[in-house]
């Protein structure tokens, strides 16, 4: 229960809470390496790198080849100062999987602190194309753009990209942590919800709370419209049809 609790304060944000769950899992049971690394990342979002950088080590020794441990490690070991060490690893995970979208953000993240800025646009766009809903890879592109000479427009743009990807993330966080314990079986808040988390790319998700909607209200219209324009648009006109009768089924009040 601490470990579902403790991932669903990392969904929204509330990383402190988060970090008393984590904490508490692995204190109990010492072996449960996924939430010691959901602990670590808790813990370089409340700028505890130290402690962060004792975790992934911990979690580097068993699972050697894990890039995820590995770039958070060489965040963390940024954020303590070596920046050097950091960078290298960072090389070394993209080396191996030139398509990591987490070593690669980090790295644009980086080379922009660190006064590179070509080269963070560059891991910027590559982390971007990879995971178009990285919050971080879409702020250190819209950086580096903003520092360059005569590329205010591109700046502009990529601006505009950011702010609207920070309005979806902020009404999901709205949602989770401040109507949804006051609603928790309210259809139209978990439609919405689901459509959020869509868009954020997060389908699995999405498809949860899209369920859970239908469970409470299987007549709910607004999700069947949804579904039925999604599953055209994935030229699966059989699903379509069906949430567009029900929809209409729904609106005729039958």
């Amino acid at each position: 229960a601490l470990s579902y609790r403790g991932r669903t304060w990392q969904r929204v944000h509330a990383y402190p809470k988060a970090v008393e769950d984590f904490r508490k899992v692995i204190a109990f049971d010492a072996e449960r390496d996924d939430d010691r690394y959901r602990l670590a990342e808790c813990l370089i979002e409340t700028s505890a790198p130290n402690e962060a950088a004792e975790q992934l080590e911990l979690l580097r020794a068993r699972r050697p080849q894990d890039s995820a441990v590995l770039s958070r490690l060489a965040f963390a070991w940024y954020q303590i100062g070596r920046a050097g060490d950091s960078i290298r690893l960072l090389d070394e995970v993209i080396e191996r999987e030139p398509g990591n979208a987490m070593a690669l953000a980090a790295h644009a993240q980086i080379d922009f602190q660190e006064g590179r800025i070509e080269d963070a646009e560059k891991y910027a766009r590559r982390a971007i194309d990879i995971n178009p809903y990285d919050r971080q890879a879409h702020f250190t592109l819209y950086q580096s753009l903003a520092s360059q000479p005569m590329r205010e427009a591109e700046a502009k743009q990529q601006h505009a990209k950011l702010k609207e990807l920070e309005t979806r993330l902020t009404r999901l966080i709205d949602i989770t942590n401040r109507y949804m314990p006051q609603r928790p079986r309210d259809p139209d808040l978990q439609y919405e919800l689901a459509t959020l988390l869509l868009a954020l790319g997060q389908r699995e998700l999405a498809f949860t709370w899209f369920e859970s909607a239908l469970n409470v209200d299987p007549s709910h219209a607004p999700t069947h419209r949804y579904l039925a324009e999604y599953y055209l648009s994935q030229g699966d006109e059989e699903k379509a049809a069906l949430h567009r009768r029900q929809a209409q089924t729904a609106k005729n009040g039958t």
